[in-house]
């Protein structure tokens, strides 16, 4: 071995090392194309100041996304996005699912009609972001999406949060009387849910009053639908993509906010 090694000289020992090898099994077809996409993607995102993500992480990401993909230069489709969500993120219920297809759609910013109800590379760092490490705000927005099912900027009781909270409880632990009056526990959230946010019944509420009311009711978010992945899953994926996993705030900082002085004594 070491004659050998004796032998070869540096301009093309690569070449005689490698020789036989068969890169193409080991390394993904077209994994320039995979390269410039994800070099061009992160331009892209890196100018968006309300992205929650340093380069390293955007890039990590963004790799991701074109393995699911099988390394091809492609929008994501539905299905996929769901199956992401799904296996990866633990957000299993079906209409959160479909409301963050929808929410996708609302904060892309492509212009390409042929790309109508499919995921870029920079949307799905966008929606990751906010998933992630969103403010109390971007998640509120979030929300509002899956909620609002028909996309009319209004979230009614009649239509929207009721059939958002079908299905909620087990009439059984819930409801007083559960072989008579199953929906009780749904109709008794929705009149506390109409209270809290001083809905009118016959109206609703827009997406700026939804999130006035999840700035001091955080609990809303994820309150009404499990719209955002659970602690342990946002931590474990973020160790897969970050240095430095951070989870978000999960409510706002009342004292400090209102500026209210310390006592004396105190630190």
């Amino acid at each position: 071995m070491i004659p050998l090694r004796r032998e070869i000289e540096m301009q093309n020992f690569v070449e005689k090392a490698l020789k036989g090898v068969h890169l193409d099994k080991m390394i993904p077809k077209g994994i320039s194309r995979i390269r410039m996409a994800v070099l061009n993607d992160t331009d892209r995102v890196i100018k968006d100041k309300s992205i929650h993500l340093n380069r390293f992480e955007i890039v990590a990401i963004l790799n991701v996304f074109y393995s699911l993909l099988n390394y091809h230069v492609r929008p994501m489709n539905k299905s996929e996005f769901k199956d992401f969500l799904y296996l990866t993120l633990g957000i299993t219920n079906m209409t959160v699912l479909s409301g963050l297809c929808r929410a996708a759609k609302k904060i892309s910013q492509s212009v390409n009609p042929k790309e109508a109800g499919l995921l870029d590379g920079p949307t799905f760092v966008r929606l990751m972001s906010i998933l992630l490490r969103g403010s109390i705000e971007e998640r509120a927005l979030l929300s509002f999406y899956i909620l609002d099912e028909d996309g009319d900027g209004i979230l009614s009781p009649k239509s929207d949060l009721s059939l958002s909270l079908t299905g909620t409880f087990n009439p059984f632990i819930s409801a007083s009387a559960p072989n008579i009056d199953p929906e009780e526990p749904t109709r008794d959230i929705l009149r506390y849910l109409i209270k809290k946010m001083d809905i009118v019944a016959d109206s609703g509420i827009g997406i700026n009053g939804f999130i006035k009311e999840c700035r001091t009711s955080p609990w809303l978010i994820d309150g009404i639908l499990p719209t955002l992945p659970s602690e342990l899953r946002n931590y474990a994926f973020q160790s897969l993509v970050s240095q430095v996993p951070r989870l978000p705030a999960i409510e706002n900082k009342t004292e400090e906010s209102k500026g209210i002085p310390k006592k004396k004594g105190t630190k």
